[in-house]
């Protein structure tokens, strides 16, 4: 797209609604595996590894390999990189976050809905936690308050 097409693009709409349309637009022309790694990615409250992503996914598809789907994510500049952790710019979150499926609180682990992600996101953070004999700062226990909240949100507490 030349800076042209994007001005014709985008001259009627309001200018709080430019970037928002944009997102919309690239994620769409992304395939379903990539959509669906961002979406996972959406439902995580902090930067996570790719083996968090594959935590999430593989319920739902055994076969996935998120890995190689956020490096070409990286690459086209719709998922962050930093510390070996991928995250979302807070738009691209929000847009990939808004086309999951709600669900309700008893929904299965391997539901694709909002609801089990976030289920199962906690599950993610219930296995990585550090022993309490090893808590020396806030760092060390980041992993137990994300599993709060997310439960919190799906009502599990």
């Amino acid at each position: 797209m030349t800076p042209r097409d994007l001005l014709d693009r985008t001259r009627q709409l309001p200018g709080d609604r430019v970037v928002q349309v944009l997102v919309g637009e690239a994620y769409e022309l992304l395939d379903s595996q990539a959509q669906r790694v961002m979406q996972a990615l959406s439902v995580f409250p902090a930067p996570v590894s790719a083996v968090g992503i594959d935590f999430l996914l593989r319920p739902v598809n055994p076969t996935t390999d998120a890995a190689p789907i956020l490096t070409r994510l990286v690459r086209r500049q719709m998922v962050r990189f930093q510390n070996a952790r991928y995250y979302l710019h807070p738009l691209d979150r929000e847009y990939a976050r808004a086309r999951l499926p709600a669900g309700d609180a008893g929904d299965s682990l391997t539901a694709f809905t909002l609801t089990g992600l976030q289920a199962r996101a906690a599950d993610y953070y219930a296995q990585i936690r550090t022993p309490r004999e090893s808590w020396r700062n806030l760092e060390d226990i980041r992993p137990q308050l994300a599993e709060f909240g997310l439960r919190c949100d799906v009502g599990g507490l």
